[in-house]
């Protein structure tokens, strides 16, 4: 079955860098290299020292060899010890060329410790280090290697970053054209809420002329009419009722419509203000959107506080005092 075959399958040595990252990548994988390789050969010299100036005799006792053995062991260590102390080292010198660059664009760099235990990713380098021993090209020397700097990040695709910074710019003015828009139309609409608003107060004006003009004819009546006085009181008091219960309603139902559309608009601030924070974070002009938008909130919870000023409740019982 095809199950049982040996699998024979190439690891894919595309990292997915651009092709200049690549590059980068690959010198730094010949300068591992060639550390390697020194520390190797340091390795086999101790060896060959040991047999060259120590093994001169035939014949050793089982201490003798047991003390050449401690010796080479404590010669090893200290060498693979501080070579990977000199490769953590590099590492973090090499991390810091990075940061250092990103930090004059105002870039804040994280690291992921668990993708470099990545299995695959760590097959994927090995891969491209092994296709680039196997490219028959001569081992580089460490002069050589040194020469391959990492360029300052403004020598880098100066043009492409550019276009990047112009592109996300252009992107924060649309935001903050479309932030101003909405902004104008909650302008316009809080206008119309004022204006209904004191249409709405005409209108209790109104009504409270006409209730007065009825109070008074009914007074009047009951002046001609002494003998149904008891009878025109309850008839003023059922018109009033009645004029109070349709008054009532309908300063309700325009209070509830009011306070709807001042929700709508407040919703709509809200999602506005949401959305301009994610894109305007870190951001010179953040400051001044916050304050614009705690501008509008004080309008809005100014123009609710008014509002609360007409609730039916509290002008009718007043009139009737």
């Amino acid at each position: 079955m095809e199950d049982d075959k040996p699998s024979n399958q190439v690891v894919s040595t595309d990292l997915g860098l651009n092709d200049h990252h690549q590059s980068i990548l690959k010198s730094y994988i010949q300068f591992a290299r060639y550390l390697r390789q020194q520390n190797l050969k340091s390795v086999e010299l101790s060896f060959q020292d040991v047999i060259e100036s120590r093994l001169l005799e035939a014949t050793y006792t089982q201490s003798e060899v047991s003390q050449l053995l401690h010796n080479l062991k404590q010669l090893v260590t200290l060498d693979i010890e501080n070579e990977l102390i000199n490769v953590s080292h590099i590492n973090c010198l090499l991390l810091k060329q990075l940061f250092t660059q990103a930090e004059k664009w105002y870039l804040y760099l994280n690291i992921d410790i668990s993708e470099i235990q990545n299995k695959h990713l760590l097959e994927v380098v090995k891969s491209l280090d092994t296709a680039s021993s196997n490219a028959n090209e001569p081992s580089p020397t460490l002069a050589e290697i040194k020469t391959h700097k990492l360029q300052p990040l403004e020598q880098i695709h100066i043009e492409k970053i550019s276009t990047i910074l112009k592109s996300e710019i252009e992107k924060l003015k649309a935001a903050n054209e479309m932030f101003v828009t909405q902004n104008e139309e909650l302008k316009e609409e809080n206008g119309k809420l004022k204006q209904q608003r004191e249409m709405m107060n005409r209108m209790m004006d109104e009504k409270d002329k006409e209730m007065d003009k009825v109070v008074k004819e009914r007074m009047s009546e009951d002046k001609v009419n002494t003998d149904n006085n008891v009878t025109n009181q309850k008839e003023v008091d059922t018109v009033l009722r009645d004029f109070e219960q349709v008054l009532s309603e309908q300063l309700s139902d325009e209070l509830d419509r009011m306070k709807k559309e001042i929700s709508k608009a407040q919703a709509q601030l809200q999602l506005a203000e949401e959305e301009l924070e994610r894109k305007f974070n870190q951001t010179m002009t953040y400051m001044n959107m916050k304050k614009m938008i705690q501008k509008k909130n004080d309008q809005v919870k100014q123009l609710r506080e008014s509002l609360n000023k007409y609730e039916p409740s509290d002008k009718i019982e007043e009139e009737m005092e």
